[in-house]
């Protein structure tokens, strides 16, 4: 059993999202590495790839496909727009 008024701040969050058993899981699993967790969750290389595909299916013509995009995604329209000429 845990004893949560003694854990580092950073655990009791983790232990808040993820219960018990997943704090341990989590803490057996990375303990003494230090994480960099990105801004972005979805790799770029990766949305560029989606949006080829989207792409060729027609699915980015419009102005409103591309603004769907970027919120789906967490980027602006302006990388949307970048990534689908880059695809050109």
């Amino acid at each position: 059993m845990i004893e949560r008024e003694l854990l580092y701040p950073i655990f009791e969050e983790l232990y808040e999202i993820f219960d018990e058993d997943g704090l341990l899981t989590f803490y057996d699993n990375y303990q003494g590495i230090t994480l960099n967790i990105p801004k972005r969750l979805y790799s770029t290389k990766k949305i560029q790839g989606k949006i080829a595909e989207m792409k060729k299916l027609g699915l980015v013509e419009k102005r409103e496909d591309i603004r769907k995009i970027a919120r789906k995604y967490n980027y602006s329209e302006r990388q949307i727009l970048r990534i689908i000429k880059n695809i050109q």
